[in-house]
C-alpha cells in the first residue's frame, strides 16, 4: 500500500520536487523551494488528503531548513516536506490560513530562529519573555558561542 502512496505523491509533485528519499517503507521526504511551499500543500491537502501533523525547524549551520510534516491516514504514510532557507533570506509563506494548528508552531520557528512566515497574523512571542532582546534567536548555531 504504501508503494502506491509514494507513487501518487512522486506522480503528482514531480515539478516541486528537487529530492526525494524514502528511508523506510512509510516514511518519505521531499526537498522543495520554498516559493513552491504552497503549490505542494495544495496538492497534498486537497488533492491527496494528506493531513498536517506539524512543522520543525533546524539550523545545519548553512541554511536553516523547515520540515513539514504529513500523515496520509490511510496508507499509514508520512511524508516530510523539506524547504532550505539561506540566512540571508529567512521568509517563507505561511501556512496559518490553511491549517490553525500552523498558528502557534509558526509563532514558535518565528521565534526560537527567526524565520518570517509571509501572511501570518500575529509573530509576536508566544515562549520567550516579552522583553527578549530582539535579533537573538536562541536555536540559530551562527547565534551561539559554542
Amino acid at each position: 500500500m504504501s508503494e502506491d502512496i509514494k507513487e501518487i505523491i512522486l506522480s503528482n509533485l514531480k515539478e516541486y520536487t528537487k529530492n526525494y528519499d524514502s528511508p523506510s517503507t512509510n516514511r518519505g521526504y521531499i526537498e522543495i523551494e520554498p516559493k513552491d511551499l504552497l503549490n505542494v500543500v495544495d496538492i497534498l491537502y486537497n488533492s491527496l488528503s494528506a493531513r498536517f501533523i506539524t512543522a520543525t525547524g533546524f539550523d545545519n549551520s548553512k541554511e536553516l531548513e523547515i520540515y513539514y510534516h504529513f500523515s496520509f491516514d490511510s496508507s499509514n504514510y508520512v511524508l516530510t516536506l523539506k524547504a532550505a532557507l539561506p540566512y540571508e533570506n529567512l521568509a517563507i509563506p505561511s501556512l496559518s490560513k490553511l491549517f490553525d494548528a500552523a498558528l502557534w508552531i509558526e509563532r514558535e520557528i518565528h521565534e526560537f530562529f527567526g524565520i518570517d512566515f509571509i501572511g501570518h497574523p500575529d509573530l509576536t512571542h508566544l515562549l520567550l519573555p516579552e522583553d527578549w532582546e530582539e535579533g537573538n534567536y536562541p536555536y540559530r548555531r551562527e547565534e551561539r558561542n559554542d
